[in-house]
Order: C-alpha cells, then sequence, then structure tokens
C-alpha cells in the first residue's frame, strides 16, 4: 500500500502525509479491528485482486460523525468504478455497522475523478474550502462532501 500511495500517479491526488495517516490507520486496523477509532479496507476487484485501500476514522464521536480519510485506486485499476463502489460499501459499513450518523470526506478540487465519486456515492458536495492546502508550493481548494442517514 505505501507504494501505491508513491506511485507517481497517485501521490499527486494525495495530501502530503497521506503515508503517515496510512501508517497510523494501519496500526488501528490491526490493533483492534472492531474499534470505532480509525482503520483501512481494503479494495479488491471481482476477482478478488487488491486494487485499492481506503482508511477512515472518528471525527466526533458524540455526534457520530466519521471521515473518509483517504481513498487511493491503482491507476491500472481506475475507470471501473471501484472508487464509488468502495465509497458506497465503507460508509455503508460505517453507518449501518458502526451507528455513525453521518459520514464526511474532502478531495482537492482538482481531483475532479474523486469527486465524482463520491458523488455517485450517494455524497452531496457541501463546499469549497479556497486555498485551503499548500500543496508543494502552490494553494490548492478542498471540495468538502458529505453524507447523512436517513432517518
Amino acid at each position: 500500500m505505501t507504494a501505491l500511495v508513491n506511485h507517481d500517479d497517485v501521490a499527486d491526488t494525495l495530501s502530503v502525509d497521506a503515508e503517515a495517516s496510512l501508517g497510523a490507520a494501519l496500526e488501528q486496523t490491526l490493533a483492534d479491528p472492531a474499534v470505532n477509532g480509525e482503520g483501512v479496507v481494503i479494495i479488491q476487484d471481482d476477482l478478488a485482486d487488491v486494487v485499492g485501500f481506503a482508511c477512515f476514522t472518528t471525527r466526533n464521536l458524540r455526534s457520530r460523525i466519521a471521515g473518509i480519510n483517504t481513498l487511493v485506486i491503482d491507476p491500472g485499476a481506475r475507470g471501473r468504478g471501484h472508487a464509488t463502489s468502495a465509497i458506497t460499501d465503507l460508509t455503508r459499513q460505517l453507518v449501518e455497522d458502526r451507528g455513525f450518523h453521518r459520514v464526511e470526506a474532502e478531495t482537492y478540487a482538482f481531483n475532479e475523478a474523486a469527486r465524482r465519486a463520491f458523488t455517485r456515492a450517494g455524497f452531496v458536495e457541501e463546499g469549497i474550502r479556497r486555498r485551503a492546502y499548500d500543496r508543494h508550493g502552490a494553494w490548492q481548494d478542498g471540495a468538502m462532501f458529505g453524507f447523512v442517514r436517513d432517518p
């Protein structure tokens, strides 16, 4: 997974601390996958080949808000709906199995593929954080998304 985070076609779409975030999420998943803290889910294709992963965390336990922090799809497996399926499945797990009320995500605004995947998975684009991230010396906007459990 670390090699995938550092892949040239992937790294430009992730935060500069994505590798460290992945490490922390992996550590939590291995320590206790049932805890409502943070974790990693592996994304597989129909043949059970690993095509990516997603990291999640608890953002606010009292208000039952989770966040999808990192979503990575192998460049060779892109364009096949893996991201949308992974977001949908992870969101269902967070809401139905773990009891979260809301799931949040943010992506760089220039990442149109991620924005489409979150929208297709039922998330609503809730706003743009203008010039929110200093990415290699250039300011980038962040597109914020939210999914709220239906009552």
